[in-house]
């Protein structure tokens, strides 16, 4: 009877250890997401203050307190692309041409955990990491779609810096 209780411990010993590392093994990989999305994010620093200017209210996307053409809808268009393209970067000239789907949850807000499918990236990866600033919404529900027609809840708050228009997201 004592070496059915031992043969029993030791079973449910190994039960409880294999129920550790499989926990570890799932858990982990979504840890360093996280922790490599928050590293992303801050990256972009804080969200673009908005200027007053004539009544009216811009945001300052590359945050030095002037408002520049590129950021003024009232100038032509020529000279806000001329202004946008000289104060971008090559990285975030090259990040323009690539699109990449990003997913979102029911309530808008952007995906940043560690994605199931191969494809998706996470959402701060693209933007901090790799300068990408044209990204297609995948995953979006109904409900969704009609709630973020003025944009996404988290896309206005972090794409900020010169090349990253957050209007045509």
């Amino acid at each position: 009877m004592n070496a059915l209780w031992i043969v029993l411990i030791i079973l449910l010993s190994l039960i409880a250890l294999l129920t550790i590392v499989a926990g570890l093994v799932f858990l982990l990989p979504r840890l360093q997401a996280r922790r490599s999305s928050r590293h992303n994010l801050a990256k972009l620093g804080p969200p673009a203050p908005v200027l007053e200017i004539d009544g009216q209210r811009f945001r300052d996307l590359n945050k030095n307190g002037v408002l520049d053409a590129y950021e003024d809808p009232r100038r032509p268009i020529e000279e806000r692309v001329a202004d946008l393209l000289r104060q971008m970067t090559l990285e975030e000239k090259l990040g323009m041409l690539y699109q990449p789907m990003i997913g979102c949850t029911p309530e808008g807000e952007l995906i940043e955990a560690k994605p199931r499918l191969p494809q998706f990236t996470p959402t701060s990866e693209l933007i901090a990491g790799r300068h990408i600033v044209h990204l297609t919404v995948a995953m979006v529900a109904p409900e969704t779609r009609a709630a973020s027609a003025g944009g996404f809840p988290s896309i206005p708050a972090t794409v900020t810096q010169p090349g990253m228009l957050a209007a045509n997201l």
